[in-house]
């Protein structure tokens, strides 16, 4: 799968954060401000994440001016200040997504997932990507997040199947542990055990509602729970039901009675 550059443009500080959400073996091309459009060429690109800052209606003069010169080139638009009017807008100029900061890491980072497969595939350039669902407890892009605490978070979330130890996430982070722990606590409002047991639960909820086919020891094994036990009992303490009944769930069938009363009230 051929791939072209994707182009950042944001502050110094917000870059950091943003090129910690690829692959190393993506083409990044980052620049500062809005003052750029002469240095972005004409070249095919797959993707421009637009960060307007505190300054959306120049941020919307340069989206017009970036989907002038790419119209295929899916766009995201992002900005610390918003109004129902400036979504439009932006929409309208051709933003595919639009985010307010702070924005959900694990929104933006899917959003991007899947904005790439879709440019890159060929496949409709005018379908929106998936917004992914938010969770409590999920920890929001801000300037002041340190970029190795990010880093450590989509670690956390590409190898979910894996130990994950303390030690692990403190050396992705390049600091100790004792600082790593606390550091990551002040900006997620969890420790880091407490976190990963969240993502673990959350993932294994999204795979009972997926995969039919796949039992509570397959879902447990799959999201890095070492037996079947302990899964359940962090899935009970964390949603408030086993994963069995969460899957039985699922399958039992909306009373049109409740609904209406629902709809009613």
């Amino acid at each position: 799968m051929q791939k072209k550059p994707i182009i950042l443009i944001a502050n110094a500080e917000s870059l950091r954060t943003y090129r910690s959400i690829f692959a190393a073996d993506e083409l990044l091309e980052e620049y500062h401000g809005l003052d750029v459009l002469d240095k972005i060429g004409d070249g095919d690109v797959d993707m421009v994440i637009l960060d307007s800052g505190f300054s959306p209606e120049n941020g919307l003069r340069f989206l017009k001016e970036v989907k002038t010169r790419k119209p295929h080139t899916p766009v995201i638009f992002l900005t610390d200040v918003s109004s129902e009017s400036i979504v439009i807008r932006a929409f309208r100029a051709g933003a595919v997504e639009y985010f307010r900061k702070p924005v959900s890491l694990f929104a933006l980072k899917e959003t991007v997932t899947s904005l790439l497969a879709l440019k890159r595939t060929e496949r409709d350039r005018r379908k929106r990507a998936h917004r992914p669902t938010r969770y409590d407890n999920e920890p929001t892009l801000t300037s002041v997040m340190p970029s190795g605490i990010f880093q450590v978070i989509c670690y956390i979330d590409d190898n979910m199947k894996s130990p994950l130890s303390l030690e692990e996430l403190a050396d992705k982070a390049n600091l100790s542990k004792f600082h790593f722990c606390r550091t990551f606590k002040k900006y997620t409002g969890l420790t880091p055990k407490k976190f990963i047991s969240l993502r673990r639960v959350e993932r294994a909820k999204i795979l009972l509602k997926q995969n039919e086919d796949m039992n509570v020891s397959m879902v447990a094994y799959e999201v890095g729970f070492c037996d079947v036990n302990s899964f359940i009992k962090t899935f009970r303490m964390i949603t408030g039901t086993t994963p069995y009944s969460y899957k039985k769930s699922l399958k039992e069938p909306v009373d049109p009675g409740q609904m209406a009363n629902s709809s009613n009230s």
